[in-house]
C-alpha cells in the first residue's frame, strides 16, 4: 500500500461510515458528508462516536484503522503503535499485538520499548516506566505478571531509577538513561548523560542530552541546582572556595566547600580545606584555594 495516497474503506459494522489510512473517519448518512470530530479518552487515545441502529457509542479510531488496513496475524487482537505516540493512528505506524497492557497515557506522552528489555518493559518520553504484562519467569504455567506502572526507587542526589526483571535477574537502572537511549540519538557517542535544568529527578525528554564529562559537570544550571548550593546569607561561617582541574586547567567556582564535596560526591569535606590551607597538594584532580 502507498503510504502516501490517501484511501479510504467501508467501517464494518457501521454502514454509512468511512475510515482512511490517514485515520480520519468521515460520515456520509443522508446525503450528507462530513468529517467526524475525535474524543480524547481518559487513556488519551482518539476515538470517535458511531451509530448503527441501536448499536452506538465511542469506538477507538487505532481500533478501526487497524481493522480497515493493517493485515492481522496469529490471531492477535491488540493495536499498539509503532512510534508510541497514541495520536498518531496513521496504518503505517499500526500493528496488532498480543500484548494485553493499556498504558495510561498523558497528553503527548510516547512509548517506546526499553533498550534491552524489549517486551518487557517501556519508558515514557515524560520519564515513567511500565511493566509490561507477560508469563513469570521460571513459574507455574498461567502466573503472570500483571501490566503496572512502576514506581521508582530515589537515590542520593534525587536520581531516579527503575528495578527491572529479565531471566530472574533483577537489575537497578537510571530512570534518565533508559530515556536518552529510547529517544535520543547520540552520533557523537557522548558517554555520558546530562540533565539540562540541573535537576536529576527531571527525566523528561526534553530535558536531556548527551554530553562529555566536561560538558556535564559545568552545565551552569548542575552547578547552581543539582548539589544543593548553600545561600551564603544563611551561613556567613561559608568561605567561597575553586578548584582547578589539574589536566585541563579549567576553573570551577563554588560557595563554600560543602557544595563542591557534594559536586565531587564525597561525604566528607576536610580534605579540600586541607588543600586550601596548603597541607595537601590535590584532591580528586583538583588543586583547591580559597577564593
Amino acid at each position: 500500500m502507498d503510504n502516501s495516497i490517501e484511501i479510504w474503506k467501508d467501517i464494518e459494522g457501521f454502514s454509512g461510515y468511512k475510515v482512511s489510512n490517514f485515520g480520519k473517519v468521515v460520515s456520509f448518512k443522508k446525503g450528507n458528508l462530513y468529517l467526524l470530530k475525535l474524543k480524547t479518552t481518559k487513556g488519551a487515545i482518539p476515538c470517535v462516536f458511531l451509530s448503527a441502529g441501536r448499536k452506538r457509542g465511542y469506538v477507538k479510531l487505532s481500533v478501526l484503522v487497524a481493522k480497515a488496513f493493517v493485515p492481522r496475524f496469529d490471531d492477535k487482537n491488540y493495536v499498539h503503535f509503532k512510534n508510541g505516540d497514541l495520536h498518531d493512528c496513521r496504518a503505517e505506524n499500526l500493528y496488532w499485538s498480543d500484548v494485553v497492557d493499556k498504558i495510561p497515557c498523558d497528553k503527548g506522552e510516547i512509548w517506546k520499548d526499553v533498550k534491552g528489555y524489549e517486551g518487557i518493559y517501556k519508558v515514557s518520553s515524560y520519564g515513567r516506566v511500565y511493566s509490561l504484562t507477560r508469563e513469570r519467569f521460571n513459574a507455574k504455567e498461567g502466573r503472570i505478571y500483571k501490566g503496572r506502572m512502576l514506581k521508582p526507587n530515589v537515590q542520593k542526589y534525587g536520581y531516579k531509577c527503575a528495578a527491572l526483571l529479565s531471566n530472574g535477574e533483577h537489575k537497578l537502572k537510571k530512570i534518565h538513561r533508559l530515556v536518552a537511549e529510547a529517544f535520543i540519538p547520540n552520533p557523537d557517542n557522548k558517554p555520558t548523560f546530562d540533565h539540562i535544568d540541573g535537576n536529576p529527578s527531571n527525566n523528561r525528554v526534553d530535558n536531556l542530552r548527551w554530553a562529555t564529562v566536561k560538558e556535564n559537570i559545568n552545565n551552569p544550571s548542575t552547578l547552581c541546582n543539582k548539589y544543593g548550593k548553600v545561600d551564603l546569607g544563611k551561613n556567613p561561617m561559608a568561605t567561597p572556595v575553586y578548584g582547578i582541574n589539574i589536566l585541563t586547567g579549567e576553573r570551577l567556582d563554588f560557595d563554600c566547600i560543602e557544595s563542591a564535596d557534594r559536586f565531587l560526591g564525597v561525604k566528607y569535606p576536610r580534605y579540600i580545606g586541607l588543600c586550601c590551607r596548603g597541607k595537601w597538594k590535590s584532591y580528586k584532580g583538583y588543586y583547591w584555594h580559597y577564593v
